[in-house]
């Protein structure tokens, strides 16, 4: 509300930090700050379930606040982003979303929930830019909840999104492969065909 302020603690490691990922880190967290004054607080009433609903899932305040930060600190954008990240989870696939929702997913699947959303809100913030992802964050603070902020900004429901996702399972390093989460490719990432990072055309199956 008007003239209300957040308390956001942010705690030292206690160890240096290269200047790039010094200035990653902050940016990453200050992302979250800006995300918290504009959301307010959680409501006390509300229980954890409730949460990725009224506050947000994790995978998406992570993994918008990588975006942001290396986007900011080294300029990459789009698949150069998506490239770094899925090098960065290996030989392991994505998680489906659904499960990077809570604070339990952030202790027990830590690098997924900011790698793997990472990823995924790569593909948002590219086609829709940071933003619809501010907009985004406007409209909760105004109590509108998550999955229909979601469609409203981006265009799609929350669910399709989710099962778009789900391709990236079988895209592997193909992160490129931007058409399998397009709004305006739908017909192609409902199961047809999805150009890789060299020109070459790979098929895509529902899982």
């Amino acid at each position: 509300g008007d003239g209300e302020t957040v308390d956001y603690e942010i705690f030292a490691t206690g160890y240096r930090l290269p200047p790039a990922d010094l200035y990653d880190a902050a940016a990453h967290e200050a992302l979250h700050l800006i995300a918290r004054q504009i959301l307010g607080i959680y409501p006390d009433s509300a229980t954890e379930e409730q949460r990725p609903e009224i506050d947000g899932p994790k995978w998406f305040h992570e993994g918008v606040a990588m975006v942001f930060a290396e986007t900011l600190v080294t300029g990459r954008v789009g698949g150069e982003i998506r490239r770094d990240f899925r090098d960065r989870l290996g030989r392991r696939p994505m998680m489906p979303l659904q499960e990077l929702e809570t604070r339990e997913a952030v202790q027990d699947n830590n690098d997924q929930v900011y790698l793997a959303g990472g990823i995924a809100a790569s593909f948002l913030v590219q086609e829709h830019g940071f933003p619809a992802v501010g907009q985004m964050f406007d409209l909760m603070g105004q109590g509108v909840r998550f999955p229909e902020a979601f469609e409203r900004q981006f265009d799609q429901p929350l669910e399709d999104f989710y099962r778009r996702a789900g391709h990236l399972k079988i895209l592997g390093d193909l992160s490129d492969c931007h058409v399998a989460l397009g709004q305006k490719f739908q017909n192609i990432a409902a199961g047809r065909v999805c150009q890789g990072p060299k020109g070459q055309l790979f098929g895509l199956r529902h899982l």
